[in-house]
């Protein structure tokens, strides 16, 4: 709806990462996006702020 893709780990199950909704964008936004998504595998954390994509944008939460 806001044309944002959403990236984030999930909860539950533990180890659930999503990188979803990048549209025409994820040609060019798919490198950085990948790399985002193994940082957060490997270390567990990123130095993006991941905020704006988060799933919870569409509960108000």
């Amino acid at each position: 709806p806001d044309e944002l893709p959403v990236i984030e780990a999930v909860g539950e199950p533990s180890g659930l990462f999503i990188a979803a909704g990048l549209s025409g964008h994820g040609f060019g936004i798919g490198p950085i996006v990948g790399k985002t998504i193994c940082d957060l595998i490997v270390k567990g954390r990123t130095g993006y702020d991941l905020a704006p994509f988060s799933s919870r944008r569409f509960n108000g939460g």
